[in-house]
């Protein structure tokens, strides 16, 4: 499984934010494994915040996830917690497992504010993987003014349809991607600019920057740009526009891998849960596919 460019904000809580009821969990990515311990998950560019318990939680994995880019912010809990256990069955047998080798978490490039980790480095006098390039591993103690803003109207206003005020949670551009709001996303100045590890992500710099937001990297890229990067997609037009509801035709795949969704329609929504359309295998037909370049989606036209 693959999450990215997508939200965490606000488990746990009820009544816009004001109450926790009892029995709300509150993690924002929860990216456990099967009792086999052979499901491994990447998680990049995905951004966590304000979730009662932690930001990204392995949730009792018994095998180690990618974890890349990732920003978390202000979790109450803790911002990452790879907590791994071992299984008989369908039983937890042991907590605070220390998974190693290709089973071990990797972690590169990632935002902690604060630098609050659990299940990471040394932790209770146990000695966990800790990644890479990671502001804990750097030393770095994440500051607002690291930040182009680390305020968001989205979650300060209640009583309101989000998805009409401004904010990382109103409404999307016109090419689907998320609002281009300054929330979490680095200042030049930031600390954590040009402090990643190379991964295959796009980057502006000498190296990548820490977290979901390259610094410097256009939100938008042109039709030449992709038209050109895409030739092993046969695409005779490249448009930047959002997919119409119900187009049968559309389909999510991967620009450079080519790597496709199960054999199956699913329907795809927005970040208000408002239906967009199906989502259906590429075929070796013509129509319009949605195919990602980098953060975003455009639409490709195959005649």
């Amino acid at each position: 499984m693959v999450v990215e460019n997508s939200y965490a904000m606000g488990n746990g809580y009820a009544s816009y934010g004001t109450v926790h009821p009892a029995n709300a969990n509150g993690n924002g990515f929860k990216a456990g494994s099967d009792t086999s311990g052979t499901a491994h998950h990447v998680i990049r560019q995905c951004v966590a915040w304000k979730n009662y318990s932690s930001g990204f939680y392995a949730n009792h994995s018994t095998a180690g996830n990618k974890w890349y880019n990732n920003t978390s912010y202000n979790n109450l809990g803790t911002q990452y917690n790879m907590l791994a256990s071992t299984y008989s069955g369908t039983t937890v047998v042991t907590n605070g497992e220390v998974l190693t080798g290709d089973n071990a978490h990797d972690m590169k490039n990632n935002i902690a504010y604060p630098n609050k980790t659990a299940y990471i480095g040394t932790y209770n006098g146990t000695t966990y993987a800790a990644g890479s390039n990671n502001t804990w591993n750097l030393g770095i103690t994440p500051a607002e003014s690291d930040f182009a803003s680390v305020s968001d109207p989205s979650m300060t206003t209640t009583g309101k349809d989000l998805s009409t005020i401004a904010g990382i949670l109103g409404p999307r551009q016109a090419d689907g991607s998320v609002p281009d709001v300054d929330f979490l996303k680095l200042k030049s100045s930031g600390q954590m600019i040009d402090k990643g590890v190379n991964i295959g992500l796009p980057y502006a710099g000498s190296a990548p920057d820490l977290g979901a937001y390259e610094y410097g990297l256009s939100s938008s890229s042109s039709s030449s740009e992709i038209a050109s990067s895409s030739s092993s997609v046969i695409a005779s037009e490249v448009t930047q526009s959002s997919s119409s509801a119900g187009d049968d035709r559309t389909a999510i795949v991967e620009l450079n891998s080519l790597k496709v969704l199960p054999n199956v329609p699913k329907q795809v929504f927005d970040m208000q849960g408002r239906f967009v359309g199906n989502a259906l295998p590429r075929e070796n037909r013509p129509g319009v596919y949605l195919v990602r370049q980098g953060s975003h989606l455009v639409r490709v036209r195959v005649k």
